[in-house]
C-alpha cells in the first residue's frame, strides 16, 4: 500500500533524513490531506524542512483532522516570513470567518528547539489543546477571538430565513468555555441590527 493511501498509520518518524526532497514532502502532504488519514504524530526533526516544504505541509494541514503532534527541531531554514506564516494560517486563517472555521483545529503541539514560535501560532495551538476532541468549540472561539465585526452581507439574499440560525449560533457559543471576553451579546445584537437595517420591510411584515 502506498504511503499516501495508508489509513492505519498513526506515527511516522522521518527524523534526520536530509534526503527528503520537496517532491517527498508533497507526497507526505497528500497523505495528510487524505480524509481517511489517521496519522497523529509526525517527526520531521532535522529533515531538511525549508519554507517550500513547510508550506506544502501547512496547506495539507488545513484539511487534516488527525495530526496532533508535529516535531520540527533542527530545521533552521524555516523563515518567519513564509514557513511559519503558512503554518499559522493553516491553524487559523483570519482572512474571513468561513476560512477561520475551516482551519485546522486538531494540531496541539509543535516542537521546535531554539526557535520562538509566532504568537498567533502559539495561541491557535493552545486553543486546539484546550478544546482537544472538540474542534467545533476551538473553531468558534477562534472566530470570536479574531473577528470583532461579523459582517452579515452574505446572508441577506435569503431575507430573514437565516436570522434564527445566526441567533442560535450566538446562543450556543455562550456555553462554550473560554478565557477571554467575547462580547457575544453585543455581537448578536449587532448581527440582528444588520438584518433589520437591510430588510426593514420584511421585519415589519413579520411583526404584522
Amino acid at each position: 500500500m502506498a504511503l499516501t493511501e495508508n489509513s492505519t498509520l498513526t506515527e511516522l518518524v522521518l527524523s534526520h533524513n536530509r534526503s527528503i526532497t520537496l517532491r517527498g514532502y508533497q507526497s507526505l502532504s497528500t497523505l495528510l490531506e487524505n480524509p481517511s488519514c489517521s496519522l497523529q504524530m509526525l517527526n520531521l526533526k532535522g529533515s531538511n524542512v525549508d519554507d517550500e516544504a513547510m508550506s506544502a505541509v501547512a496547506n495539507a494541514l488545513s484539511n487534516n483532522q488527525s495530526l496532533k503532534y508535529l516535531f520540527l527541531g533542527n530545521n533552521h531554514a524555516i523563515s518567519a516570513s513564509k514557513g511559519w506564516v503558512a503554518l499559522s494560517r493553516a491553524l487559523c486563517d483570519v482572512s474571513n470567518i468561513n476560512k477561520t472555521f475551516l482551519s485546522n483545529h486538531t494540531l496541539q503541539t509543535i516542537r521546535m528547539q531554539s526557535v520562538e514560535l509566532p504568537h498567533c501560532l502559539i495561541s491557535s495551538l493552545r486553543l486546539n489543546r484546550i478544546h482537544r476532541g472538540k474542534p467545533q468549540v476551538a473553531a468558534v472561539n477562534k472566530i470570536l477571538m479574531h473577528h470583532d465585526d461579523f459582517n452579515m452581507d452574505s446572508f441577506f439574499e435569503c431575507g430573514l430565513k437565516l436570522l434564527p440560525f445566526v441567533i442560535d449560533w450566538f446562543e450556543r457559543a455562550k456555553d462554550f468555555p473560554r478565557d477571554f471576553e467575547a462580547n457575544i451579546e453585543q455581537r448578536k445584537l449587532s448581527a440582528m441590527f444588520q438584518f433589520v437595517r437591510e430588510c426593514p420591510l420584511l421585519c415589519v411584515a413579520q411583526e404584522a
